[in-house]
């Protein structure tokens, strides 16, 4: 058995499967002709698309969370790292797509100086699309290892992200999605860009400034959960 998903994007860039004779699931993902590979169990190959699901509904229409229409998606995680809990689909050419992005280090740049290796917690991801163009964004980091709409959400724990979870994108142009896997990207490009001083207070409860705090997550083995800070809502209400 072969398939293959089409991203239709900037790049050329398409995601592939196979079954193989020994009963799983051989994924193939390739990018502007640089191939990855990667092989899983029939179950969590099935796990994988079960997971992901879309939201659906009439936005002229007066109806609230419970009119909302489930059905599956079959979307595919891009990466080892990031992957989709939900997308919302409205009638006027907007989206919300929610993604979830492991508890994986990165590359912080901090006022043009680098800080490689900053372990990450969770982070949930909520993008707001209007025909492919990102309108807004949103960012919380969890805790849970089992994400359901009862998962606590706590604030980010680094500057440019407003108490309400909004990034602040400030002169950063903002990437063009022409499909929703190819947005698989950006909870990493948000982490990419530069970094300020900008709503760093009350992100964490480290007592420590942004240069120091970044210098601690550097040298740890794992983020320390005990630097969130709760956002007292869930992810239902998210």
């Amino acid at each position: 058995m072969k398939g293959i998903l089409k991203k239709e994007n900037i790049l050329d860039s398409k995601i592939g499967f196979n079954l193989l004779p020994d009963k799983t699931i051989e994924i193939i993902e390739e990018n502007n002709g640089i191939k990855k590979v990667k092989t899983t169990t029939i179950e969590e190959f099935i796990k994988i698309i079960d997971e992901s699901y879309v939201e659906s509904f009439d936005s002229t229409k007066k109806e609230n969370n419970k009119d909302k229409i489930l059905s599956g998606t079959g979307i595919l995680p891009n990466s080892d790292s990031i992957s989709t809990i939900k997308t919302i689909q409205y009638n006027n050419d907007k989206k919300d797509i929610y993604l979830l992005r492991k508890s994986k280090p990165t590359t912080i740049n901090f006022e043009n100086s680098l800080f490689h290796n900053v372990k990450m917690p969770k982070l949930i991801f909520k993008i707001n699309l209007k025909k492919n163009n990102v309108i807004s964004a949103k960012v919380f980091a969890v805790k849970d290892k089992i994400i359901t709409n009862k998962t606590t959400l706590y604030k980010y724990p680094l500057s440019n992200v407003g108490n309400d979870g909004s990034i602040c994108f400030g002169s950063i142009e903002r990437p063009i999605y022409k499909n929703d896997t190819s947005i698989f990207s950006f909870p990493d490009f948000f982490l990419s860009t530069k970094m300020n001083f900008d709503y760093y207070i009350n992100a964490n409860s480290s007592g420590l400034s942004v240069r120091p705090f970044l210098e601690e997550l550097v040298k740890a083995d794992e983020f320390n959960e005990e630097y969130l800070k709760t956002a007292s809502i869930t992810l239902k209400e998210f």
